[in-house]
């Protein structure tokens, strides 16, 4: 997400930091000089929503609606991503269904979502209202039997797993639904391998738990 957000003269400094590690993290991490990378732009986000939702024309009323959610998103790269996927895999889900149901269900990330300001997960409240906010992108996916491999995934590493062996393990029985989470956006596969943002199994274990 950080590469995503990082442009212009960002990227300058960036490339000038004299350093052996850089640490990407929306967390508090002491001992470490700060530098905050703010979120992409309100137009650049309205263009990543679009080109996830495969759609090619948008009338004036669902440019405004876009814009809407992306706001409502807080600019949060991730969410915005799945929600524009959710809406693609989603025959019928339109982008106006998708906004009022995100309105209707008080979704409402800008509120807890700043550029500038840290996540402190050490703060009960505020940890409790992003992922409640997430369980609204939950709902609205329609997660059926995907959620069984997000429950799996959850309890994994998440470096190194391996698409083969994690298929092979349960003898295919989830191949479909490890490609479907793909096209929704909550997992990536690439060479052989399964991504998952650290956020999700997160959230889901959070889910679970409440």
């Amino acid at each position: 997400e950080m590469s995503a957000s990082l442009v212009g003269s960002e990227m300058c400094i960036r490339d000038s930091l004299k350093c052996d590690v850089i640490i990407t993290s929306r967390l508090v991490i002491y001992g470490f000089k700060n530098y905050t990378v703010g979120f992409l732009s309100l137009e650049n986000c309205i263009e990543l929503f679009k080109r996830n939702t495969n759609e090619t024309e948008f009338s004036h009323k669902t440019e405004n609606h876009i814009k809407s959610i992306v706001e409502l998103c807080g600019y949060h790269t991730l969410t915005i991503e799945l929600l524009a996927k959710t809406v693609a895999s989603s025959p019928n889900l339109t982008i106006s269904k998708l906004h009022n149901e995100l309105i209707k269900q008080g979704f409402n990330l800008k509120e807890t979502i700043h550029a500038s300001i840290p996540i402190n997960w050490h703060d009960d409240n505020e940890y409790r209202k992003f992922f409640d906010h997430l369980k609204i992108v939950f709902d609205i996916a329609d997660l059926k039997e995907e959620r069984i491999i997000l429950l799996y995934l959850s309890l994994l590493p998440k470096d190194d797993i391996n698409y083969t062996i994690f298929n092979d393990l349960f003898k295919n029985e989830y191949v479909e639904y490890v490609n479907l989470l793909e096209r929704k956006g909550w997992i990536f596969i690439k060479e052989n391998k399964i991504i998952i943002h650290n956020v999700i199994p997160v959230s889901y274990t959070h889910l679970r738990a409440h």
